[in-house]
């Protein structure tokens, strides 16, 4: 029964729903939700290492999200990073924090990656997500993992990118990507095109 008396409260599972929404709207605003009480943190903490940026290596460019620090990442738990993290953004960060992101956000979804890695040390650590569904990267990260048994990863890709013009050697590592429906690449010549065509007959759309 309705008091005058007694503050308004919310059921649990409506309130949850209202801050996570608010949360997913704004992943700036995390930060501050985070200290309205511990069972908000609780929730919405997972949505602040839902997307995350690490751009650049020195103080002109660098760049993180959610924290401007890349050292922080370092302490991040593992469960944290394995459970929340989907969307990654990787540009020239730094090795350590490159190598730990990796190998640990195991329910990356979406990735665009250009490191200061070994092709080999870059590949296997891709190769090695289990979840990923859109790629951007270097041909040369598709050829390493292409080199002996096709990586699971392939069979999950569907969007791929490549940050290069497309010749016959990629095109063979295309071949392995069983489920490839979108592709984008640097090249706009028509003989790149039609040798798409016969190395990856699902494809739907082509961007270059």
């Amino acid at each position: 029964m309705y008091s005058p008396n007694l503050p308004p409260k919310l059921p649990p599972e409506l309130e949850r729903e209202i801050f996570e929404l608010a949360a997913q709207s704004d992943p700036l605003f995390v930060l501050q939700l985070m200290l309205v009480a511990w069972r908000v943190h609780t929730w919405v903490k997972p949505i602040l290492y839902r997307v995350i940026l690490l751009l650049g290596t020195n103080a002109e460019n660098a760049c993180s999200f959610p924290s401007k620090d890349f050292s922080r990442y370092m302490s991040v738990p593992a469960s944290v990073l394995r459970e929340s993290v989907q969307h990654l953004c990787i540009r020239m960060a730094p090795e350590n924090v490159t190598e730990d992101v990796l190998s640990t956000a195991d329910n990356v979804e979406n990735l665009w990656i250009a490191t200061t890695l070994s092709d080999f040390r870059e590949a296997a650590l891709v190769a090695a997500l289990p979840s990923v569904e859109c790629l951007h990267c270097s041909s040369a990260l598709i050829l390493s993992a292409a080199a002996g048994t096709a990586p699971p990863m392939f069979s999950c890709l569907t969007p791929l990118e490549i940050f290069e013009p497309l010749d016959t050697e990629i095109s063979r590592g295309l071949a392995l990507i069983p489920n490839l429906t979108h592709f984008g690449f640097d090249d706009g010549y028509v003989e790149a095109v039609l040798l798409l065509g016969r190395v990856a007959r699902d494809v739907q759309v082509c961007l270059s």
